[in-house]
């Protein structure tokens, strides 16, 4: 243990070291004049700590996306943002509902165990988002900010591993017209108009953005059925934002998501035809978002005030019609393929969710932490309200047929406040704290179909009640204008409950709850910003110790799927940084290594799971990196009255590979994706480009499970598309 102590110092006082060194080195160049004197990265506020915060002062690890940035890469998924941030990552079984994040290889191992199971917390526009709407369209997004670490002070419950937190374009005072069209392979299409401007002379102003996304599928279906991966999403936001007075603001915005696609649950892994499956028909997902938030904002004189009411409707249909996929059983059982394809075996799982939040806050006016005392505090309530039918038919399963309606209602309520103190000239000293009461109600009633070895009916019933304490402790030292190093203790907590599937049920017994997790994490980093804004680098060293992380386990001898705990370990360092080579090339980019394993793995675990002492977390990449490099210059095309600016984009992402599973049975592969985009911009008001997504047409191998040795399953991803596009502005 003692040397497993001096490691983890030697690591995070190498990285310290590294990055102070590193960044006196950029320094002697970043700071140099330019040419014309010219500042040539965009500034960026942040509010991480919900203030407005330059970033260099944040002392946590921090990833900022900005709108242009999304643009610049044609971004509109989860995965394009995913990939570009270092130690974030995400897995998903592509259903659209299941899409689960990890920071720093932190995160529930697997398939969430309930519908708040979560260790990362998106928020948009100061209101949480349910977990499973958590793959929503990034939609006129003005910026989005990737908080890591334990996040629990100041945005509360189940943030144990970070924040996503996002802000989206508000109104302009001008009126604005913008459309964008794209086409490209596979069906390719998008349409997205936004629109802005004053409503009522200068006290009311609004904004609407709308967007279609339509794609063919990309996986052949042996059987000759249609091929699956289509997907099709109408996406809509209105916000209005009110200033009856120099001190009040008023801000209320709808916005709607609506999801249908078509995907591959499991696909056989080395089958040469990989992606292929054979099913009789495509596995359907269809999801609704509807969403609204109205932010107050007040100044009292001696603070500012706020007030963020939030209210999300999600309700998901997804049926599974392969179940009993062709070819993985074929492979199992040395049967026909087509054997498999029978009209009666499916599952249907119907969910809806209601969530309500409501948060009151006080701000210190003050907004210079060299100098001044800043401070924050606040109350924030939240309300979860969960249903759930589900209905599975299939003798594969056995533990998973019948009826289930399920209800999961929470409560929580919490106190918050956190103060940054300047003292002794170059340092600042941050202590938070936040004290959490949750209560939980669960109602799960069982209705069997006759399968042998399980009940007729069973109803099982409870309620659960958390008091818990996050907070964090950080402190920084401004070693030069340009360099800030800090150190920071955060934390960490994640509520227990009972899951929404009660597999238990169906052999009459009442399902356990899952326990609570718990967390330490430590933090050291160093982060440069040259004086002209030309370029900078934040380094972070991290160790994050997590208690009773929550896994869904498959028991392949009985088909069945058992929730559990285990104690994950995870260390590791992130690089992320930003220069502008000239003042028409830009390159940006990073690198993360997180070395993260599962501990004091109990004798349950291992019998059922295969589970060992050591072994990997589930679809943990240890290293993942990016590149960027962004391109603009006018230039004279001959045209007399048009001017033109010529703009291009190239991205590399690598995902390193990733276990499948905690037994670590099979690995998923690593994989890199580059996509490019070209273009012209005619008199500052239309775009014409070409792109290219996925440009070496990989399928990547975004999640997995093994059903026997030999059978191994993923999810697969799309591969290449090229397109043409166009925007215009007026």
């Amino acid at each position: 243990m003692l040397l497993r102590v001096h490691a983890v110092r030697t690591v995070f006082l190498c990285a310290f070291l590294l990055a102070g060194t590193t960044a006196n080195t950029l320094s002697q160049d970043l700071n140099s004049p330019l040419p014309d004197g010219a500042i040539i990265l965009p500034e960026i506020i942040v509010e991480a700590r919900k203030r407005r915060d330059d970033p260099q002062d944040v002392p946590f690890g921090l990833s900022i996306v900005t709108g242009d940035d999304l643009e610049a890469r044609g971004a509109r998924r989860v995965q394009d943002v995913v990939q570009n941030v270092p130690g974030l990552s995400s897995v998903g079984f592509g259903d659209g509902r299941s899409t689960n994040f990890h920071i720093r290889g932190i995160g529930s191992l697997r398939d969430p165990l309930s519908p708040d199971d979560t260790n990362v917390v998106v928020y948009v526009d100061g209101v949480p988002q349910p977990l499973f709407a958590a793959d929503a369209a990034f939609l006129d997004i003005e910026r989005i900010e990737v908080l890591k670490g334990p996040q629990g002070t100041l945005f509360g419950r189940n943030a144990s591993a970070g924040v996503i937190n996002i802000t989206t374009r508000k109104p302009t005072d001008e009126k604005t017209i913008s459309a964008t069209a794209e086409v490209g392979e596979q069906g390719h299409i998008v349409s997205e108009v936004v629109t802005s401007g004053p409503v009522l002379d200068s006290k009311l102003s609004g904004r609407l953005a709308i967007r279609y996304r339509d794609v063919d599928g990309f996986v052949p279906n042996t059987l000759g059925g249609p091929d699956v991966g289509e997907r099709a999403v109408i996406a809509g936001r209105g916000t209005l934002q009110y200033t009856p007075t120099h001190e009040t603001g008023i801000t209320l915005s709808m916005s709607t998501d609506n999801d249908k696609r078509t995907f591959p649950f499991m696909l056989l892994q080395n089958e040469p035809r990989y992606p292929i499956t054979s099913s009789f028909r495509a596995n359907t997902s269809t999801r609704h978002i509807n969403s609204g938030a109205l932010s107050i904002e007040h100044d009292l004189g001696e603070a500012n005030f706020t007030s963020i009411t939030g209210i999300v409707h999600l309700d998901t249909d997804d049926v599974y019609l392969d179940d009993s996929e062709g070819l993985i059983f074929s492979r199992l059982t040395g049967l026909p393929e087509s054997f498999f394809a029978a009209d009666d075996t499916f599952t249907d799982w119907a969910e809806e969710r209601l969530t309500i939040s409501q948060e009151f806050r006080l701000n210190s006016k003050s907004d210079n932490p060299r100098t001044d005392v800043i401070w924050v505090a606040g109350l924030a309530y939240y309300r979860s309200d969960f249903k759930a039918d589900y209905f599975n038919r299939n003798a594969g399963f056995a533990a998973l047929n019948g009826h289930r309606d399920n209800e999961l209602k929470t409560n929580s309520y919490a106190a918050f406040g956190e103060v940054s103190i300047p003292f002794a000239t170059h340092w600042t000293a941050t202590l938070g704290g936040r004290a959490t009461h949750e209560n939980k109600t669960y109602d799960s009633m069982f209705r069997g179909i006759g399968v042998p070895g399980t009940v007729g009916q069973f109803r099982d019933r409870g309620t659960l009640d958390y008091d818990f304490l996050t907070g964090r402790a950080s402190l920084s030292y401004r070693l030069s204008e340009e360099t800030v190093a800090f150190a920071t203790l955060s934390r960490g907590h994640k509520t227990g409950g009972f899951p929404r599937l009660a597999v238990d049920g169906a052999f009459g017994k009442a399902t356990a709850p899952y326990n609570e997790a718990t967390s330490w994490a430590y933090e050291l980093g160093v982060k440069y910003r040259a004086t002209n804004n030309r370029g900078g680098l934040d380094v972070t060293a991290y160790r994050t110790d997590v208690k009773d992380e929550h896994v869904l386990v498959f028991d392949a001898a009985n088909f069945s799927f058992l929730p559990s705990n285990v104690n994950v370990l995870s260390q590791g360092f992130e690089l992320e940084g930003q220069i502008a080579l000239s003042s028409e090339l830009h390159l940006s980019g990073g690198l993360s290594y997180t070395k993260a394993e599962i501990r004091d793995v109990s004798q349950l675990l291992h019998a059922v799971a295969g589970a060992r002492e050591g072994n990997r977390p589930t679809n943990i990449p240890e290293f993942t990196s990016s590149v960027s490099l962004n391109y603009e210059d006018g230039f004279d095309i001959g045209i007399e009255g048009v001017n033109a600016r010529a703009f291009a984009n190239l991205s590399w992402n690598y995902i390193g590979d990733r276990p499948a599973d905690i037994a670590n049975s099979f690995l998923l592969d690593s994989y890199s994706i580059i996509n490019a985009r070209l273009g012209l911009t005619l008199n500052e008001r239309t775009k014409l480009y070409a792109f290219a997504r996925n440009m070496l047409d990989v399928n990547p191998e975004l999640a997995g499970a093994s059903i026997a040795p030999g059978a191994e399953s993923v999810i697969p991803g799309r591969g290449r598309i090229l397109g043409v596009g166009m925007m215009s502005t007026w």
